[in-house]
């Protein structure tokens, strides 16, 4: 009886809408094209998958992605339909310009190592609203058979464009983390920081922050942010295997000026359950909660967040 969860539209209400309905041209090898309405998964753009309906896009879109290697993507997208809307809108009035009708055009490659390393880059264009260019790089460094130190470190580059349909602007984030792998157990310490400019822009979805947790993305404008997190693998217990991670994040923004917001801190823990028996082999239990503490004394205010999510896999047809 609460509005906000965007599990369902405003009111609330029920929906019902069809979101994926595409044609895909396959070239040689890999490469494809894909002409319709469906999911798009990069860095600002993608599914935000964390309700039971994703985001998807009205796009054309020709793409190599092998599993290691090199991949590449480029695409028009014409529209977005967000995770609780029943019909697409144009991507420039999902970023705010209402009465518009503009798209977005993106081009990306990334490298990927059998080792898991990943150096990539993404710039997307949108039309008379901003343009955003986004730089990641992560590397996995073997120490020993049992231990691994995981570097990770992006770059995001926003500016508007065009007619600035949504304001001019210009500002950055940088973000980091670095990881202590330990056989089933996982360090974890982050760090970013958002010029005092403007919020990171992010309104097609999946923000790319190493410090976004399951709340909050830490990247609002002149916010440092500070992350610790443990991640343990319990192996098997009972019919699945059994695993958890939590972080705590530190959040400091400016206090006074045009940018001020109330400083945030943000605990959380996720438990997730992969049942692994002949007759639940497609079950996958996940269990979330995060505590958000707001500087009260700046207007915030501190709640917790509780989820249950249950995904399980089936085929339709039978086959």
């Amino acid at each position: 009886d609460k509005d906000g969860t965007q599990l369902f539209k405003p009111g609330p209400e029920s929906f019902t809408v069809l979101g994926e309905a595409y044609a895909t041209i396959r070239l040689v090898d890999q490469h494809a094209v894909r002409v319709g309405r469906q999911a798009v998964d990069m860095p600002y753009l993608g599914k935000h998958d964390i309700r039971m309906v994703p985001n998807t896009f009205e796009a054309v879109t020709i793409s190599s992605q092998p599993t290691t290697g090199f991949a590449y993507v480029g695409a028009y997208i014409d529209g977005i339909k967000r995770k609780n809307d029943d019909e697409f809108i144009s991507m420039s009035e999902a970023a705010g310009a209402a009465g518009t009708d503009k798209g977005v055009s993106v081009a990306g490659a990334r490298y990927k190592r059998s080792d898991g390393s990943l150096y990539g880059v993404v710039y997307q264009h949108s039309r008379d609203t901003f343009d955003t260019l986004f730089i990641k790089v992560e590397h996995r460094f073997g120490l020993t058979d049992d231990l691994s130190l995981w570097v990770d470190a992006s770059y995001t580059d926003q500016e508007s464009n065009g007619d600035e349909l949504i304001g001019a602007f210009s500002t950055d984030l940088l973000s980091a983390k670095l990881e202590l792998v330990f056989g089933p157990h996982k360090f974890r310490l982050g760090g970013s920081k958002t010029d005092d400019a403007k919020d990171i822009q992010k309104p097609y979805g999946n923000p790319a922050n190493y410090l976004s947790v399951i709340v909050n993305d830490f990247d609002r404008a002149g916010e440092d942010g500070v992350m610790l997190g443990y991640s343990y693998s319990f192996g098997r217990i009972g019919p699945g295997d059994l695993s958890f991670f939590a972080n705590a994040v530190f959040g400091d923004t400016p206090d006074v000026g045009p940018v001020a917001s109330p400083d945030q801190d943000e605990y959380n823990l996720t438990v997730d359950w992969r049942l692994k028996e002949s007759w639940s082999d497609r079950l996958w239990i996940r269990l979330r909660a995060a505590w958000i503490d707001q500087d009260e004394a700046q207007g915030g205010d501190d709640y917790f967040d509780g989820r249950v999510i249950i995904n399980y896999d089936f085929d339709l047809l039978g086959g």
